[in-house]
């Protein structure tokens, strides 16, 4: 069993291929770069014209805001909201890592 200290992880490294945002902390990554983590990029649009600009920003997303905005398959609405919720999970743990003193990874 790991406690929330030891499950911090270090940063990805950037990709050739995409402007490097990896040393953002995930709640804080543009709505168009969280969405692409899980293949939902075709709804940033959307989803920053009513004013969701950062992943944290999506943290507060209900099924029936994704429903106002157009996006009605159930799938993708649970892919969504799940990432969404893991979000906030992984911005509450890296909270507790930067409270114990910096990251210990695994």
């Amino acid at each position: 069993m790991h406690d929330a200290v030891s499950l911090c992880r270090p940063t990805p490294p950037c990709s050739s291929d995409r402007p490097c945002t990896s040393s953002l902390p995930q709640s804080r990554l543009p709505v168009v770069d969280w969405l692409s983590t899980i293949k939902m990029e075709r709804y940033a649009d959307r989803l920053e014209q009513a004013g969701f600009h950062s992943a944290a920003d999506a943290a507060r997303l209900q099924r029936q805001d994704l429903v106002a905005l157009g996006i009605t398959l159930a799938g993708h609405q649970k892919k969504i909201l799940s990432s969404a919720a893991a979000v906030v999970r992984s911005a509450s743990t890296m909270s507790t890592c930067a409270a114990a003193g910096g990251a210990s990874f695994v």
